[in-house]
C-alpha cells in the first residue's frame, strides 16, 4: 500500500516549489512561477508536468494555480497520474521579504490521483524511479513559515489493477491549522507535516473501500499454490 501512497509526495513536490517561489520573489511572478513548475516539475517526474494558469499579484497576496497535471509514464491508460484542479492561497503580504511568512490560507481543489497497474509494477512507481534518478543534491536555506488555514477537498483516487474493475474513490476532506506558529518551521518541514496527514486520509479510506478486493489484489500478484500429491508431487 505504501507504493500506491508514493505518488502523494509529487503533490508535496509542487506545493512546496509554488509557495516558495511565491514567498521569495516579488512582483506579479504568475508566469515565473508556471514556467518554473512546468519546467522543474518536468525534470524531477521525468514526464511533462503542465499548468493552465498562475495568478500570483504580490501586492495582494492573494494567488491561485489552475489544472496542474503531472502525465502519465509511457504506455499507460490514463492521461495523468495527478491533476490539481484550483491551489488558493493567500499570504500576508508585509511578510513576503521577512524570515518568516505567514500564509493565512492554502485550500487546494479536487486533486485526483491515478493508479495504473499492479503491486509491483505501476505508473507510480515509475514516477517513483523518475525522482530518485533526477534528483540532486541541493542545499539551499530556506524561509521559514506559518500556515493559518489548510484545506484540501473533493479529492478522488482512481484505482486500475490490471485484471480488475477500474475504481473511483472520493477522498475525505482534509483540515489542519497553525502550522509552523509555535516554532521554526521551513516550507519543506510544512509540506512534510500536510503530506503525513493527507496519507493517513488515503490508507484509511483504501482500507475501508476496498475491503473485498485486497484479497483479490493478492490473488493476482502470486502464483497459484498447487497441493502435493500423497507422494510428495
Amino acid at each position: 500500500m505504501k507504493k500506491i501512497l508514493t505518488v502523494i509526495c509529487a503533490l508535496a513536490i509542487i506545493a512546496t516549489a509554488v509557495i516558495a517561489g511565491f514567498v521569495m520573489t516579488g512582483g506579479d511572478i504568475g508566469f515565473l512561477i508556471k514556467q518554473g513548475i512546468q519546467d522543474k516539475g518536468s525534470e524531477v517526474m521525468g514526464v511533462p508536468v503542465t499548468v493552465e494558469n498562475v495568478d500570483m499579484p504580490i501586492l495582494t497576496g492573494i494567488g491561485k494555480i489552475e489544472n496542474l497535471i503531472i502525465t502519465n509514464p509511457q504506455g499507460e491508460e490514463s492521461d495523468y497520474t495527478f491533476k490539481m484542479g484550483i491551489l488558493n492561497i493567500e499570504i500576508d503580504p508585509e511578510t513576503i521579504k521577512t524570515e518568516k511568512v505567514r500564509i493565512k490560507k492554502l485550500i487546494i481543489d479536487s486533486p485526483e490521483i491515478s493508479f495504473e497497474g499492479d503491486i509491483k509494477n505501476n505508473n507510480i512507481m515509475q514516477l517513483q524511479k523518475n525522482i530518485q534518478a533526477n534528483k540532486k543534491d541541493e542545499k539551499k536555506k530556506e524561509k521559514k513559515v506559518q500556515l493559518d488555514y489548510l484545506k484540501i477537498q473533493n479529492g478522488k483516487l482512481k484505482l486500475q489493477f490490471k485484471g480488475l474493475k477500474s475504481k473511483t474513490i472520493t477522498l475525505a476532506d482534509l483540515e489542519l491549522e497553525n502550522i509552523g506558529s509555535g516554532g521554526d518551521t521551513s516550507i519543506s518541514e510544512m509540506g512534510q507535516q500536510i503530506m503525513r496527514q493527507f496519507l493517513k486520509i488515503i490508507t484509511a479510506t483504501l482500507k475501508k473501500e476496498m475491503g473485498g478486493n485486497i484479497k483479490k489484489i493478492k490473488d493476482k500478484i502470486k502464483p497459484p499454490f498447487k497441493r502435493p500429491g500423497p507422494f510428495g508431487k
